[in-house]
């Protein structure tokens, strides 16, 4: 035996023990905040879910039309523009993971036929933040309601897996943590990660991304374990002999569990593949530490192989069917992609709408928060690369440089997704800050590692604290404030007191079908540029149970030139003309109207016309004594100025 020579041997006992006693290295009362911060963050989720109306969450319906389709065909989707081939849209492009997962366990559910699913809103307004109508992707019914049953009670049970996956990522984004920073800052990263609002919307929704995000956090676990092990100490074990030191080598079992994590990401979504080169990455430094090109070729062949074991059927499959091993030319690139001939403006537009969806952006990307949510938690990313840029110029506190190099595999694995989405972003509507919570362990790393740069260690956990409890509390109301007010309906039936509370009486009947009693606007005038809301009261006489009416609101400057209109749908399945009509109820609808910029100052007239959605044809109406006013009458007069 040399003196000086490096014994490597295979210890998975060792090796993961250690790893293991990095990540768990919390006191007691430390694993309880741990197991209060999950369950906080269970039961919020839950909140979410039951407060958000089924498919009220980005492309949920189609992620549930893809599961749907596996429980029911027994088959995965071939990718089609036909509906009754692909109802799933361009989730049926997604990897099949999450879709075998939740056919497993809904199966046995009667969801019905594929249309009647939902009802899709003719009117609604996905991917417009401004939106204050219309928010509703889809028709809401009282089969929505609890007891859960059908698609409802289907979707519900995918959405609870959905939160046990993102729970689950909370714990892996802990525990990646803690193999780095200190145990306070880790539980401090834990509840940056559990406690943003986007994040808690998404984890309760049917949505692949849950997947993903747990498969991701699980791998970037096993990196950082592996190479913690690795380079932290000089060696690792017993040493024998001067100068001769023994590093254990992860074993091959450890080893086929990073390639089984990897292969189970890889279908889970295609943007995992770029966590490929980052594992390549990991592997070249344990070769390099290990000084040895044996275990390199040995560790690659392993893990690819095991990864191409698992998941290369799918990528076959595709180049079979289409040509293309990742799927994308026959279907998503002709429907998500833009025309190319964008501007500056418009890219930071778009960068901006991804900020504010990483944040919170609730409903189809249509439903967003007050302001002073943005304000804060955009004072929080200020505030911690203020912090980071303190800690790179007087480098305290130090981190070791073994923990530096531990640390570059998690926000290496964020850089590397924000650097691929961005031009994503930029020429795609599907670009949502959303699809970066498969970083999330990277991302609330850097936050929280930058806040607390910016105070004395000895009130970092006060520090911490505060801020997780003031995530929480944003994070805890705002489906109270935000998402129930959004898609409640009880809030807009009024009982028949109400009507002599209305400002601007005018009793316009429409076929004897339904009143428009009267209505108040926002404002006493209307402004180029600028929108409007009216709130229209109606009453119904009809006596059908299921109807549809759609509504639009015409602007006519001088009565003759339209220069503002909005369409809704007024009352519906769900809520039925029977019921409100021997209630006396009086619904109330706001309706928002944007003015166009050329209107010139003039009285303008406020058309309303009632039209039945399946034909599209208009309801006659009459005045008070049934006397005719056509088909599209006056609502009332309201200046334009300037």
């Amino acid at each position: 035996m040399k003196v000086g020579q490096v014994l490597l041997t295979e210890d998975g006992t060792r090796t993961l023990g250690m790893a293991l006693r990095c990540c768990l290295r919390v006191r007691s009362n430390q694993r309880l905040l741990l197991c209060l911060l999950l369950a906080a963050f269970f039961s919020i989720a839950s909140l979410y879910s039951v407060l958000n109306p089924v498919f009220e969450a980005p492309d949920e319906l189609w992620h549930f039309l893809h599961v749907k389709y596996v429980a029911d065909h027994r088959a995965l989707i071939v990718q089609s523009s036909d509906p009754l081939q692909n109802p799933a849209r361009q989730e049926g492009s997604q990897p099949p993971l999450y879709y075998l997962v939740g056919a497993a366990f809904t199966g046995w559910i009667d969801t019905g036929p594929p249309s009647g699913v939902a009802i899709l809103n003719r009117y609604a307004e996905p991917g417009r933040p401004m939106a204050k109508t219309n928010q509703n992707l889809v028709i809401h019914t009282a089969s929505e309601a609890f007891p859960y049953r059908g698609v409802s009670l289907a979707v519900h049970l995918l959405r609870l897996i959905s939160i046990i996956m993102a729970t689950a990522t909370i714990l892996a984004v802990f525990l990646t943590a803690a193999t780095v920073l200190p145990a306070p800052i880790a539980l401090g990263t834990a509840a940056a990660a559990a406690y943003i609002p986007q994040f808690v919307f998404v984890a309760a929704s049917v949505n692949n991304d849950n997947l993903m995000n747990l498969l991701s956090a699980l791998l970037v676990l096993q990196l950082v374990s592996l190479l913690a092990a690795a380079v932290r100490e000089p060696g690792i074990g017993n040493q024998s002999g001067i100068g001769q030191v023994i590093i254990h080598q992860p074993p091959p079992l450890r080893l086929l569990l990073l390639g089984i994590t990897l292969g189970l990401v890889l279908l889970s979504k295609l943007h995992a593949l770029g966590l490929v080169p980052l594992t390549l990455l990991v592997l070249g430094a344990l070769a390099i530490r290990y000084t040895s090109w044996r275990f390199a070729v040995k560790s690659t062949v392993v893990v690819l192989g095991t990864a191409a074991a698992v998941s290369g059927w799918w990528y076959l499959r595709n180049w079979s069917l289409y040509g293309d091993p990742l799927g994308l030319r026959a279907f998503l690139w002709s429907q998500l992609v833009d025309d190319l001939n964008f501007d500056l403006a418009e890219v930071l537009i778009r960068i901006g709408w991804a900020k504010s969806s990483f944040w919170a952006l609730f409903g189809w990307s249509n439903v967003p928060v007050e302001p002073y949510i943005y304000w804060f938690f955009d004072a929080l990313a200020f505030a911690s690369i203020l912090g980071l840029l303190l800690w790179w110029r007087r480098r305290w506190p130090p981190l070791a440089r073994a923990d530096l190099l531990v640390a570059c595999i998690p926000v290496g694995w964020s850089a590397l997704l924000v650097l691929a989405f961005l031009p994503w972003m930029a020429v795609t509507q599907a670009g949502t800050g959303r699809l970066l919570f498969a970083s999330l362990t990277g991302i609330s790393m850097v936050l929280v590692f930058g806040l607390v740069q910016l105070v004395p260690a000895r009130i970092v956990s006060p520090l911490l604290i505060v801020i997780a409890m003031a995530m929480f509390a944003v994070s805890s109301s705002l489906p109270f404030l935000t998402i129930a007010p959004t898609y409640a309906r009880a809030s807009t039936l009024l009982g028949p007191e109400a009507a002599a509370l209305i400002p601007r009486r005018v009793n316009i009947n429409y076929d004897n079908q339904l009143v428009l009693l009267g209505y108040k606007s926002s404002s006493e005038v209307l402004r180029p540029g600028r929108r409007t809301e009216f709130t229209v009261f109606w009453r119904s006489l009809g006596k059908k149970d299921e109807t549809e009416y759609g509504v639009a609101i015409a602007v006519l400057a001088g009565g003759r030139e339209l220069v503002g209109k909005t369409d809704d749908l007024l009352v519906v399945t769900g809520q039925p003309l029977r019921e409100m009509n021997e209630k006396g109820a009086i619904l109330r609808r706001t309706y928002a109207v944007d003015v166009d910029m050329d209107a010139s100052p003039s009285l303008a007239q406020l058309n309303v016309s009632v039209y039945h959605q399946g034909s599209m044809k208009r309801l006659p109406a009459y005045d008070e004594l049934m006397r005719p006013l056509g088909e599209v009458p006056i609502m009332g007069d309201i200046a334009i100025s300037e």
